[in-house]
């Protein structure tokens, strides 16, 4: 499957296919994991969050019953202080330490006259203190009748604390007096006693958003104290409403589920939290596992299919390296497969086609040597013929059509011995049964020889030979070798002006010599060039030319056979060069 542009949406090869089916599989049942431990954690969060406002309503509860309590037992105080038979100071002083020892969370009750001026109290510091500044005094003398403060920082102390206030009036509404409850905050988990696993906890909030208790208990400034910041959940909670949602805890930045419930009627707030992260362990340990489980089996399926792939590229890996063999000329070979019954009918079907190749191709070569044979016998005699016409017409001196006629059936003769000689050695070089014998060649030796020796059959004088004397000696084979530079020489001089030259060029390059042959001619299309050294082929672009288009395919053969490569770059109007390389001696 292919997309517009050329990108494949499956693998190309059998392997890859084989690899993807494990992972098709794994795919569905990953994202029906992922749905159920997605349903599994909004589970668990409607769970917890419900559970945690449950807890946090709890605690509100307590609170205000603990606060309750507190308030009825200042009104049996304030009763006493009241009283037509007044207190001696040793009796207020005795009644305010027997209440404060009843309750551990507070530090210590006072008396406070309608001034607001500390009368008694069961810490004797504090008695001569005015609190008339307070503002839970001046709610009081506005006529509530019982005031909890936000939390703030004893003057006795200098530790946070709250005060529970209630006032005393007669029964014309005047205030005779406010009994006072000093609250220690660290000691409200005695009256809160819901305790909580793990890293869960429960915290109290006053009005102005300042942390009043936490459980579990932990160190914090003055400043650490105020949560509100940023927390649009308290806000809610502080406005009267119930909440239940994920934030980020203030204190220690960690993501939290939790319930938030006002208490009721002073505008403090109760809150129940637990990490997300503990909520999500038992989920995530889940995942894990069933994550493992699957990863565990997609490796197996993974590792069958690479034995399954192994079990059918290795087969088909020999068949394309015997399709390689034939089509190199090796016939004789058979192959034998060890796989799935198709490959083995495949691997039959291999060696019969090339029986049946070998076939057809020694009936090619008898065809083709005995038909060049034959027409060699009869071309000798038309060009013995034609050469001894031609003496006796130049014995008689005649110039006219007659010696013309004896020149051109020469010329065609020679030309048809070429072409039989290129199919003869392109027959040989496709079959294997050329064999070279190489020897080491020096090239610069040989090509001065060659050129010598072509002078009457290529114009010679256009070649400009460069090649270093010190370039090593190559091992090749010398007749096959002057075939190779005989047919670029001849084509380079054949396809450039006759007043440019022809460059000759070797180079030595790591363990091969590289050769080049270059010309200033018309050059070579770029759509040309890939199929330039093809059997048959011919330029589109080149003028009509003489022979098979035999001549580049052979040189190739050739080249290949010495264990070289051969390649052209070339340029429309500014000539071509053709390189290929010879191994060293």
């Amino acid at each position: 499957v292919r997309f517009s542009r050329g990108y494949r949406l499956l693998p190309r090869t059998i392997r890859g296919i084989l690899l993807l089916l494990p992972l098709v599989v794994l795919v569905p049942v990953l994202l029906i994991a992922a749905g159920h431990f997605y349903d599994e954690f909004q589970r668990l969060r409607a769970t917890e969050l419900k559970a945690n406002l449950e807890l946090a309503r709890s605690v509100a509860d307590d609170f205000d019953d603990y606060l309750k309590d507190i308030i009825h037992q200042e009104f049996a105080i304030g009763i006493a202080f009241t009283w037509p038979q007044p207190l001696t100071t040793e009796q207020a002083n005795k009644l305010l330490i027997a209440n404060t020892r009843q309750y551990a969370t507070i530090r210590y009750f006072s008396w406070v006259d309608a001034q607001g001026r500390v009368v008694a109290s069961s810490e004797p510091a504090a008695v001569g203190m005015n609190i008339s500044s307070r503002p839970y005094f001046q709610e009081i003398a506005r006529g509530k009748e019982w005031v909890v403060s936000d939390l703030f920082l004893g003057p006795l102390t200098g530790e946070p604390t709250f005060v529970i206030a209630r006032g005393v009036r007669d029964e014309g509404d005047t205030l005779r007096g406010i009994v006072v409850a000093s609250a220690d905050p660290q000691s409200l988990g005695q009256v809160v006693r819901v305790r909580r696993a793990g890293q869960a906890a429960i915290a109290i909030i006053d009005r102005q958003g300042r942390l009043v208790y936490r459980y579990p208990e932990v160190e914090l400034t003055w400043e650490q104290r105020s949560l509100i910041e940023g927390q649009p959940f308290l806000a809610q909670a502080l406005a009267g409403d119930e909440v239940a949602g994920t934030f980020v805890s203030p204190i220690d930045h960690r993501e939290l589920m939790g319930g938030l419930a006002p208490i009721s009627p002073f505008g403090w707030v109760a809150i129940a939290t637990r990490p997300v992260a503990e909520v999500m362990a038992p989920v995530i340990r889940d995942l894990l596992r069933d994550f493992g489980l699957l990863f565990i089996v997609g490796a197996a399926a993974s590792l069958v299919g690479l034995a399954l792939a192994r079990n059918i590229t290795v087969p088909l890996s020999r068949l394309g390296e015997y399709a390689l063999a034939v089509g190199r000329g090796e016939f004789g070979r058979r192959i034998e497969v060890a796989g799935p019954s198709e490959l083995e009918r495949l691997a039959n079907t291999f060696n019969q086609m090339a029986q049946e190749i070998r076939v057809r191709e020694e009936q090619r070569d008898t065809v083709v040597h005995t038909v060049s044979h034959d027409l060699r016998n009869a071309l000798m005699i038309i060009q013995g013929q034609a050469q001894l016409f031609l003496r006796q017409l130049g014995k008689a001196g005649l110039k006219g059509p007659e010696m013309h006629g004896a020149e051109a059936i020469v010329t065609s003769a020679k030309r048809m011995n070429a072409m039989i000689e290129d199919l003869v050695d392109s027959a040989r070089l496709e079959s294997g049964q050329l064999r070279l014998e190489k020897r080491p060649v020096d090239l610069n030796a040989f090509v001065s020889d060659l050129l010598h020796r072509a002078k009457e059959a290529m114009d010679v004088g256009r070649v400009k030979v460069d090649i270093p004397a010190e370039l090593p000696t190559v091992l090749a084979d010398p007749n096959r070798l002057e075939r190779i530079l005989t047919n670029l020489l001849t084509n380079a001089l054949k396809y450039s002006p006759l007043e440019t030259e022809v460059l000759f060029r070797a180079e030595s390059t790591n363990k091969e010599v590289l050769v080049s042959v270059s010309d200033r001619g018309i050059g070579i299309a770029p759509e040309d060039i890939p199929n330039l050294f093809q059997r048959y082929y011919r330029a589109k672009g080149a003028r009509k030319a003489e022979g098979l288009g035999l001549g580049l395919y052979i040189t190739k053969m050739l080249v290949e056979a010495h264990g070289g490569r051969i390649w052209v770059e070339s340029e429309l109007g500014r000539g071509s060069t053709f390189y290929f390389t010879l191994p060293l001696e």
